[in-house]
């Protein structure tokens, strides 16, 4: 049996993704393949999270670049390459740990008879996107679109990282049936004591913060964790 999986992304957490399934996948399969680009192959996320699998996997590095933030023109040329490194390695099942772009075209290629993958080969899909909960009304209702597309592809399974959009498109009768949630699988830094490190960052040595790294968006649903955080604390 041969597995596919396709990583189109490498920056951050992209990879971990893959070291995460590769010591599952190799234990069913007897051929297991990973396509990335040629920039993901000579990358340092490479080197610290895929290279240990050298000798059990097969890269391929034969994926186009593309946007991570996969705008709108992005998402069908990232779908055809997908669907290009499916013809290619002829796998009997496809996995995308990372699949908001390519997964936006295959409602569309599933209902006009060509299959989420060429000759309907069956895959599963992991999802970053949606917000959740406290989001505007035009938000809210992206998100149904997005779940029902997503729904309607045609994968075996959607896995979905933001557990707001989660829990929202698991209420979306007989869609809701296609997602489950997974975990963020990136590992817990070395812990650093709340004195060194205010004293790193020039901080104040008392009182309380709440720090965060990354975007300030609604998938990061600050205020559902403020709103803990008052509660949890006099």
């Amino acid at each position: 049996m041969r597995v596919l999986i396709d990583q189109q992304f490498h920056p951050g957490h992209h990879y971990q993704y893959v070291a995460q399934l590769l010591p599952a996948v190799c234990g069913l399969a007897d051929d297991v393949v990973v396509a990335v680009t040629p920039a993901g192959r000579a990358s340092v996320e490479f080197e610290a999270f895929l290279k240990p699998f050298s000798d059990r996997v097969r890269f391929e590095p034969i994926l186009p670049e593309g946007n991570p933030g996969f705008p709108l023109h992005d998402r069908l040329p990232m779908h055809r390459a997908l669907r290009d490194a499916v013809k290619r390695l002829d796998p009997d099942y496809v996995l995308i740990p990372s699949g908001d772009a390519q997964a936006t075209a295959m409602a569309l290629f599933r209902w006009t008879g060509r299959g989420a993958l060429p000759k309907s080969i069956p895959c599963e899909v992991g999802i970053h996107f949606g917000a959740g909960r406290d989001a505007s009304l035009k938000v809210q209702l992206r998100d149904v679109i997005n779940g029902w597309n997503l729904g309607l592809s045609g994968c075996r399974k959607v896995h979905l990282v933001n557990h707001l959009f989660f829990e929202r498109l698991r209420r979306i009768p007989v869609v809701g049936r296609t997602f489950s949630a997974v975990p963020h699988p990136v590992a817990r830094p070395p812990a650093v004591g709340t004195l060194e490190s205010r004293r790193r960052l020039g901080l104040p040595e008392h009182g309380r913060y709440i720090g965060l790294a990354g975007s300030l968006d609604s998938r990061k649903a600050l205020a559902e964790f403020i709103a803990a955080f008052r509660d949890a604390t006099s």
